[in-house]
């Protein structure tokens, strides 16, 4: 940062130690003579990260978000068109859940499932529906809207998509190209445009794009996969999951 004249704030500076271990790791960090403090989470351009990379904290804060926006929609759903409701979906909810879904949608699915119930929750007030024990996957269908599982897997085979035809980060690109490795049985997977997944063995590391999203990319029909450009596959997987409720 000194090398390109930038000031940083060492009293908003704080730092993370991200690892499985359950025994107490003990550090001292020091800038300028200024200590750096610990702390158990951080927001990262909009992401909050934990040193357990749970995203706990991320997801209960779009709780909480949604739960306001989930109050002001029953307010107002009789005064207002169920058209001009499903804008402010796409304005106040939509966004909340899409942001950094490839990243924390695959936490485990307790956290989840108070997300999930928000939602389900809105789509209720969307659609008009009295009964709060109806099913709402055709409530979903009806609004042609995904629930939050199907919306990661749209975001997740979306970076894909973007790594396989060369426009997502190099990082991902990178993981992604290293395990394409040429055997016999990935000359069947090639035929059908299928990835190898990253060899990972721990459970948080199953839950990257590289590993999760190759694995959703696979479950994919060709014809999806060989999409000529980002907004026709994006609309087609949109239908194609559509289809599934």
């Amino acid at each position: 940062m000194e090398a390109n004249k930038l000031s940083l704030n060492l009293q908003k500076t704080q730092y993370l130690v991200v690892t499985n271990s359950k025994s107490d790791i003990q550090l001292k960090i020091k800038a300028k003579d200024v200590e750096i403090h610990r702390s158990p989470s951080a927001k990262l351009l909009g992401v909050t990260l934990d040193d357990k990379f749970s995203f706990k904290n991320h997801i209960n804060s779009i709780v909480s978000k949604l739960s306001s926006t989930s109050y002001a929609l029953r307010k107002i759903k009789h005064y207002v068109p169920r058209k001009i409701l499903k804008k402010i979906y796409y304005g106040l909810v939509y966004p909340h859940l899409l942001y950094g879904i490839s990243i924390w949608g695959n936490a485990s699915e307790y956290l989840l499932q108070p997300l999930i119930i928000i939602h389900k929750k809105i789509i209720r007030i969307l659609s008009g529906s009295q009964n709060f024990h109806e099913p709402t996957t055709p409530l979903f269908k009806s609004l042609s809207l995904l629930n939050i599982p199907e919306i990661f897997t749209l975001s997740v085979t979306t970076q894909i998509f973007k790594a396989t035809n060369g426009t997502s980060c190099h990082m991902l690109k990178n993981i992604i190209d290293h395990n394409q490795t040429v055997t016999r049985d990935n000359m069947r997977s090639t035929y059908s445009h299928n990835l190898v997944k990253a060899k990972y063995r721990l459970t948080k590391s199953r839950r990257s794009i590289s590993y999760k999203g190759v694995a959703l990319w696979n479950k994919l029909p060709t014809d999806l996969k060989l999409s000529t450009s980002l907004s026709s596959f994006r609309k087609n997987i949109k239908l194609f999951l559509l289809a599934k409720y």
